[in-house]
């Protein structure tokens, strides 16, 4: 078994070229970036990574050892303090970093059930193991748009992709270098969803070619942007829904055309319909009420301007107010289909009484999201529409100019 392992890994020492983040990056001679790189969080645990490898590839630690990895070797990834151990059989190596590159151009690294574009550096965080997946922003962006905003094989839509690809991007670039982190962004909705390249389409990367370094700029800084599914008719200001020290301009409350482009979304109308008992579970689900505590009446005491409600008021039976605002009401209030959060703040009730008890109530809304920023389906809406993305960000950033910030 010893001679076999060692026909299988192979170990040699290479001088590592310097690198710079941000233009032509080279890495074992492998890639060349002529675009940022960004670092997207793919795995963080306390617990040792085993790792096999689905493609030949390069292991370099500390810019000094690499060893020479055969299709299905095992590796085991472990955080040891400021340290990253790898363990590969008998052989055992640490640094304070370690790259895991596909030795070919053509060939890609998987992770669980998905492949992805870049390499792997792996790094020890407070005893947890890191696996960040490092790559160019432009080859990043092929792995968000199609899991994002899942636009395929429909000319009609290319335009709002476009729009997408450079709001995606800005959002990207402002991200990276967040400080002191490992890494740039998680692969969820904590920042942008990211699937690596298994989902990507013809569509997606052209989209992101044709746009290649486009970004929104505000007063020559790089915008801050938000997006959504669908409106519902009527973009929010952002400082109702996300804490900002000041108003942002371009983040304001604006009609999405008149009728309302997102009216081709499927979510553009929705009704939750919640009996008494369902609500008080979702109220001591949230620590709102005790087990004993019943519910009397519910209204909608606030809205903003847009129409959303900005807070929800609760009667229990006790005659306790009970006041829940725009930032809580819709982790409260889950969808029935799949207990994921309500689609949005824009919405009525109608409560049901019999003999002055609540029954049910019925929230009736419109949209999915927080209304903030570009709106996807009207993006889409507006695409069908003849309009190019230009267009389309104008309305949805006003105030805010396309730049070009590498080529």
């Amino acid at each position: 078994m010893k001679k076999l392992y060692l026909l299988l890994i192979t170990f040699i020492l290479i001088g590592c070229s310097g690198s710079k983040r941000y233009q032509d990056e080279t890495v074992h001679g492998i890639y060349k970036y002529d675009s940022p790189s960004v670092r997207v969080l793919l795995s963080s645990s306390e617990q040792p990574l085993d790792f096999t490898v689905n493609t030949e590839a390069i292991l370099n630690i500390g810019n000094k050892k690499t060893a020479l990895l055969k299709k299905g070797n095992k590796i085991t990834f472990s955080a040891n303090g400021s340290t990253i151990q790898a363990r590969i059989g008998t052989k055992s190596f640490s640094g304070s970093s370690i790259i895991l590159a596909p030795s070919k151009k053509e060939t890609f690294l998987n992770f669980g059930s998905l492949p992805y574009r870049g390499y792997f550096e792996i790094k020890s965080d407070n005893h947890k193991t890191l696996l960040i997946n490092r790559l160019s922003v432009e080859d990043y962006l092929k792995g968000v748009l199609p899991v994002e905003m899942g636009v395929k094989n429909n000319p009609d839509y290319f335009e709002a992709l476009k729009a997408f690809a450079i709001a995606a991007r800005t959002f990207t670039l402002k991200k990276i270098d967040r400080k002191p982190s490992h890494f740039d962004l998680y692969p969820d909705t904590r920042d942008q969803v990211y699937k690596g390249m298994k989902f990507e389409t013809s569509d997606d990367i052209l989209a992101v070619e044709k746009t290649k370094g486009l970004v929104l700029k505000h007063n020559s800084t790089l915008a801050t942007i938000f997006y959504h599914s669908t409106c519902g008719g009527v973009l929010e200001d952002a400082g109702n829904i996300f804490s900002f020290s000041s108003n942002i301009p371009y983040l304001n409350s604006k009609i999405d055309g008149n009728p309302p482009y997102c009216s081709i979304s499927p979510v553009f109308s929705w009704v939750e319909e919640y009996e008494t008992p369902e609500i008080e579970k979702l109220l001591l689900n949230s620590n709102l009420i005790s087990e004993k505590e019943r519910v009397k009446d519910i209204s909608i005491k606030n809205k903003f301007p847009s129409g959303r409600v900005a807070e929800l008021s609760i009667t229990l039976k006790n005659n306790s107010p009970l006041l829940i605002n725009a930032k809580e009401i819709r982790n409260i209030f889950r969808r029935k289909e799949n207990g994921g959060i309500l689609r949005s703040l824009l919405f009525d009730i109608e409560p049901v009484f019999n003999n002055g008890n609540l029954l049910k109530v019925t929230f009736r809304g419109k949209g999915s999201g927080h209304g903030v920023g570009l709106c996807q389906w009207g993006s889409m809406g507006l695409s069908k529409k003849g309009k190019n993305y230009r267009d389309i960000l104008r309305l949805y950033f006003p105030n805010t100019e396309i730049t070009k910030e590498y080529d």
